[in-house]
């Protein structure tokens, strides 16, 4: 048991109040208060502070400057209801596009790309692959995000499992032309992608908090959009092609995926510092004052 469940559950019973009655004061389920006793997930530090408020205790003597941490790493990284509505409606919208996708893919690529040559169906098939692993893992993010419980181990899974199915899709796509510049091309849009992949699995899984890691999301976010646009500028006022269904899916998920990316690193940062500097004793002496 974790050693803010253990200090919660021995002061609430001192108090002689129930899991059901100090949910109630809270004003969440028992349940939640049954989590925060098991260590499986901590309150927010507004909520803490009731707590301790309702049972006569000290903030310093229910969180310790390790569960302050732990606040960060094991809750969702999006708790106001009110933000997480618009995670989850995103989320929802993403893999509704990603389905969309994929179904038109395997509606329109037989029929328009056979006979094909062996680049055309490697491309093709990874291209599918792709699609259906993003909407497994937007899938996976949707139901977490619904019940509350979207971590940044969660996140980070999301979000590195993303980066690299980029990765594979143009991977693809350069090894199937030859008029690119393998080298330059490896530069501008493998490297990226890579570094975005390497950077959210040490930030959001092994949360490590070096300030790199976050610039490197930031930036492979920021750069996975403005090529996703130019991409599109480029196919609409120069090749003087119309935007096809396909196309149009594929930016929208692009940069809806980056800019939620951008704001989850931005929010956990966030919270990761004050709970840095919450977790220092002359802080934390401030917080509880009334």
């Amino acid at each position: 048991m974790a050693e803010f469940g253990e200090q919660l559950r021995k002061a609430r019973e001192v108090k002689g109040m129930t899991q059901q009655s100090l949910a109630e004061k809270l004003y969440v389920t028992r349940q939640a208060v049954s989590r925060w006793e098991c260590g499986d997930r901590y309150p927010d530090l507004i909520t803490a502070k009731r707590i301790a408020q309702i049972l006569d205790v000290s903030l310093d003597d229910l969180i310790s400057e390790k569960d302050m941490k732990q606040v960060a790493e094991r809750n969702p990284i999006v708790e106001k209801p009110s933000i997480n509505n618009i995670v989850i409606a995103q989320f929802a919208f993403v893999l509704f596009a990603c389905i969309v996708s994929t179904v038109n893919m395997f509606i329109r690529n037989p029929l328009d790309l056979l006979p094909a040559s062996y680049d055309d169906l490697l491309i093709i098939g990874t291209n599918l692959l792709s699609k259906i692993i993003q909407a497994g893992i937007f899938a996976f993010g949707l139901i977490m995000a619904v019940k509350g419980m979207l971590s940044p181990k969660m996140t980070g899974i999301i979000v590195t499992v993303f980066f690299v199915t980029v990765c594979m899709t143009d991977t693809c796509q350069i090894l199937g032309n030859p008029s690119l510049e393998y080298g330059i091309a490896i530069m501008f849009i493998i490297v990226p992608g890579l570094a975005g992949a390497f950077a959210s699995y040490k930030y959001f899984c092994r949360a490590e908090t070096a300030k790199i890691w976050p610039v490197l999301i930031f930036a492979a976010s920021f750069w996975g959009i403005s090529r996703t646009i130019t991409a599109a500028f480029i196919l609409a006022k120069y090749a003087d092609q119309v935007i096809s269904m396909y196309t149009a899916m594929n930016i929208t998920i692009n940069i809806s995926v980056c800019l939620l990316f951008i704001y989850q690193t931005y929010t956990l940062k966030r919270k990761r510092h004050i709970a840095l500097e919450v977790s220092q004793p002359r802080l934390k002496k401030i917080l509880m004052l009334p």
